[in-house]
């Protein structure tokens, strides 16, 4: 019966509005269950007999007993009953009032009120407030109230251009702080709007999702990352394939704490390729490498510029040099190997880089004349706008000139080497019928005796000297032949006068010539390519078998050809034309062992009809 007085002194007053009825009715069950236990006291008195028996003689102590026996156990009974109701009605109470709360229970003892279990400070607010509000002055309250989190932080973080914008809620002013410190690792504009609640509990993956931040929104753009407990969501735009599996690494459910990934990541579709004009770039590093990159339009370009290069030097580089399926052909990638390789051996340390808007070559050249040269040639091969830087740099000339002349006086041979075109030009002009073969190189000394060189070859080859044989090797001058008397032999002498004062030292081996045989000499001319004696030269051919019938001396026949073509096949067509003649004397009865043949091949100069010939010597006696 204490607890039901407690009850109705309750210090929780909100609580009396709804116990109230329950406690009135309590009174009035517990006032019916005392009257009841009067009435049938009284009754087994007057009728001083027990229920259910036989009439026994009852006492009126008797019949009170019973009525307070029967009094006791529904007052039992029913206070037992209110202690369950009441423990069930303050659950459902709360419950209904509001959310966020678990396991609390209330406990009355001497006007104090227990209150235990655990709910969100919200709750426990709203409890508190409704019991300091209606309890009277005299009821006392105790809390022993666990905090509950009402909700798992969520947040949003989205890029947009060059902003990366943060939502949603947090636990605290420093997990807000620490999303904000990381997100402007990356050095974009942060828009912090995290709300901070102390209703919110920590992201249950709160590290993963701190480290993923720089990763996402630094390689990806209008990307958006949103992460709750059970979900999170990745949207945005890639560039490629593997970023997007880098990325996507970054949130297995493992680190997520077990939340559903959505991966919500696209790769743009790659642009259609536009076509684009082609690039090469040489280098070379003195004459052994060169270097080539670019890009080219087909794989058989690609060799041709290799093997172009190999033929310059010896070892490519062409790593860099790529075939593309968009690059666009151009007039100047067929010409460039005969640019190349007419131009570069004239280059010192050439580099040339051939773009699609503009050109650069640059190199160290001999003189203005080369780089004139080179200017000419790129003009022609007319690629994208040319810059031209070449240094006039002149090489160290270490090589000393020489000069060769060999074979009959008619036809000589000339070979040597020679510092200039100028210089080879008056040698070379100073005997009107020459083989040429000098070659000029930029590192040849230029001497002072290649000046009056010339002079005294047009003096020695004059006509004057059988046989004659030339030689200038290291300043020493070496002169064979013979000569037809020691007059003519002073006369050359006096003129290398010019050359011994430079320096030149002569060794004279002339000898005076013993009187020879009287001699008859013919010439037979051929068309182009043949050997066969044309009509036009029959009666000279007739001329000669006619000569070789009547003399007893040897008959000498040398075959020329110009110098077009190939020189292996014009020296078999010299061949060819000595032994067409040597065979028309042998069928007109000239004996074959008087017949010398010899085929000369090629012989520079112009026109070329005086080259396709035969050169025929009849000796009147045997020498």
């Amino acid at each position: 019966m204490n607890l039901i007085f407690d009850l109705a002194r309750d210090p929780m007053g909100n609580f009396l509005d709804h116990y109230v009825i329950e406690a009135a009715l309590t009174f009035v069950i517990l006032a019916l269950s005392v009257t009841i236990g009067l009435l049938i006291g009284w009754l087994m008195w007057r009728k001083r007999a027990i229920p259910g028996t036989t009439k026994v003689p009852l006492k009126l102590g008797k019949a009170w007993l019973a009525s307070i026996f029967f009094s006791l156990i529904g007052t039992t009974i029913i206070s037992f009953f209110f202690v369950l109701r009441h423990e069930q009605t303050v659950e459902k109470v709360l419950g209904d009032r509001m959310s966020g709360i678990e396991n609390i229970t209330i406990e009355y003892e001497n006007f104090t009120a227990m209150v235990t279990g655990q709910a969100t400070k919200r709750a426990l607010s709203e409890i508190q407030k409704q019991v300091e509000g209606k309890r009277d002055g005299n009821g006392r309250v105790k809390y022993d109230v666990e905090i509950l989190k009402s909700q798992s932080s969520t947040f949003t973080i989205f890029r947009d251009g060059e902003q990366i914008t943060l939502q949603g809620q947090v636990d605290s002013e420093e997990t807000k702080k620490h999303f904000g410190d990381t997100a402007a690792i990356i050095g974009l504009t942060i828009k912090n709007q995290l709300a901070v609640s102390d209703e919110v509990a920590r992201f249950p993956s709160f590290v993963s999702a701190i480290a993923a931040i720089p990763h996402l929104f630094n390689s990806t753009s209008n990307t958006r990352l949103e992460a709750n407990p059970k979900k999170v969501v990745v949207s945005g735009l890639v560039s490629t394939p593997e970023l997007k599996k880098t990325i996507m690494g970054l949130f297995g459910t493992d680190k997520w704490g077990g939340a559903t990934i959505v991966d919500q990541l696209k790769v743009p579709p790659p642009p259609p390729s536009q076509p684009i004009p082609p690039s090469l770039s040489w280098k070379q590093e003195g004459s052994n490498q060169v270097i080539l990159a670019g890009s080219l339009p087909s794989q058989a370009v690609r060799d041709s510029l290799i093997k172009t290069a190999k033929e310059l030097a010896g070892t490519v580089e062409s790593e860099q040099l790529k075939v593309g399926a968009n690059v666009m052909d151009a007039a100047w990638l067929a010409a460039f190997p005969k640019f190349a390789t007419g131009i570069f051996p004239k280059i010192s340390n050439p580099e040339l880089r051939l773009g699609p808007n503009d050109s650069v070559f640059t190199g160290t050249v001999v003189n203005n004349q080369i780089r004139q040269e080179v200017i000419d040639a790129l003009l022609e091969l007319n690629p994208p706008g040319m810059n031209v830087d070449f240094t006039i740099e002149p090489l160290p000339r270490t090589k000393i000139p020489y000069i060769e002349v060999t074979g009959p006086p008619e036809y000589p041979d000339v070979k040597g080497l020679i510092p200039t075109k100028e210089s080879g030009d008056l040698i070379v002009n100073a005997i009107r019928k020459i083989k040429n073969d000098l070659k000029i190189a930029d590192d040849v000394k230029v001497e002072d005796w290649l000046t009056p060189l010339p002079k005294f070859i047009e003096t020695f080859y004059a006509g004057e000297v059988k046989n004659p044989q030339f030689s200038l090797r290291d300043k020493v001058l070496t002169l064979d032949g013979e000569v037809k008397s020691e007059a003519v032999r002073d006369g050359i002498i006096l003129a290398a006068s010019p050359l011994t004062q430079l320096g030149v030292k002569v060794n004279y081996r002339l000898k005076i010539e013993i009187a020879s045989p009287p001699v008859e000499r013919y010439q037979l001319f051929f068309e182009t390519g043949e050997f066969h004696i044309r009509d036009s030269e029959m009666p000279k051919a007739e001329q000669i078998k006619a000569r070789a019938e009547v003399t007893r001396g040897k008959i000498v026949i040398h075959g020329y050809a110009d110098e077009r073509g190939n020189s292996d096949a014009n020296k078999r067509l010299s061949e060819q034309r000595a032994t067409e003649v040597r065979g028309d004397l042998i069928k007109n009865g000239i004996d074959e062992k008087r017949i010398a043949i010899e085929g000369r091949g090629e012989v520079s100069g112009d026109p070329y009809q005086d080259f396709r010939r035969t050169d025929v010597q009849i000796f009147q006696d045997s020498e």
